[in-house]
């Protein structure tokens, strides 16, 4: 399953989030980071992929002191077209 995790530094922690960001210590609990794009406005997102929703929690819980973070389950344009073939069926 394809997960998309959005985050925004809190203000006041922006600092402290990029020393440990930067110190490359982020525990993935067997997640696949499919990839993770940056704005310039301390804010951004991330696609990963695990069958394991503990494992998005987890990772989550690193990040949660000092970011917002938001989950949302996501699929390919592949998985919307088998689920739009079976449920559009007359």
């Amino acid at each position: 399953m394809l997960f998309k995790i959005a985050y925004s530094i809190k203000e006041e922690l922006i600092h402290v989030t990029q020393t440990q960001f930067a110190g490359g210590d982020e525990k993935w609990y067997g997640m696949k980071l499919i990839g993770r794009w940056h704005e310039p406005s301390s804010t951004g997102f991330m696609v990963v992929e695990t069958d394991d929703y503990q494992a998005v929690m987890k990772y989550c819980q690193q990040w949660n002191r000092t970011c917002h973070l938001e989950v949302t389950p996501v699929g390919t344009d592949a998985d919307a077209a088998a689920t739009l073939s079976e449920t559009l069926q007359p």
